[in-house]
């Protein structure tokens, strides 16, 4: 997992960045502001985090 941190002066600059970088599927793991802006932490999709994501999520089949 490599973790990469984004600061701009404003949310959608710092997006921007980050999906330059990431693509469009990157994971973001936190916001925040910081002194002059924003910082985002983001990591790019990788397939076993969406296998963990899904096997996370309650079985609806059933269910009502």
């Amino acid at each position: 997992m490599n973790v990469q941190r984004f600061v701009a002066r404003t949310t959608r600059e710092a997006m921007a960045q980050l999906r330059d970088a990431l693509g469009q599927d990157a994971i973001v793991l936190k916001n925040r502001s910081v002194p002059g802006g924003v910082e985002i932490l983001a990591m790019a999709d990788v397939p076993h985090v969406a296998a963990i994501d899904a096997d996370a999520r309650p079985d609806r089949r059933g269910a009502r």
